[in-house]
């Protein structure tokens, strides 16, 4: 278990995502690791590491969460220093359309909600330093 959470964390080139991640609790990165870096489905994950999967859920949406808080509110420097404006901000989305449909996917599925979180938090990060 340890194991498999200080590899997740090794996978980080960014030093800020890095120390976003190594914040989490060792379930937390264990459940990412099995989720993103082993594709593994939730059902899988919650076999190997003996949960249920309501349980891997909650570790899942919990290392989201927190995730989410940390860059939203400028833990991870590499999103703070853009002033875009909205028509900028909506073409790196499309030009990484992509990469975000492909991180759109759990369990085998698509996931379209997934995917609209990806983009409005790409907006939201994007957009939050903008000079008034």
């Amino acid at each position: 278990e340890v194991k498999s959470a200080r590899e997740f964390e090794k996978t980080l080139s960014n030093p800020s995502l890095y120390n976003i991640v190594k914040a989490l609790s060792l379930r937390e990165k264990e459940v990412l690791f099995y989720l993103y870096k082993k594709q593994k489905s939730i059902n899988e994950t919650a076999v190997i590491m003996g949960l249920d999967r309501k349980t891997i859920r909650k570790y899942r949406n919990e290392a989201h969460r927190k995730i989410t808080e940390k860059l939203i509110n400028g833990e991870c420097r590499m999103f703070n220093n853009f002033d875009l404006s909205d028509q900028e901000i909506l073409k790196i989305i499309e030009d990484y359309k992509n990469l975000i449909n492909k991180n759109s996917v759990v369990s085998g599925s698509f996931d379209e909600d997934l995917q609209q979180e990806i983009k409005l938090l790409i907006f939201k990060v994007l957009s939050k330093n903008r000079k008034k």
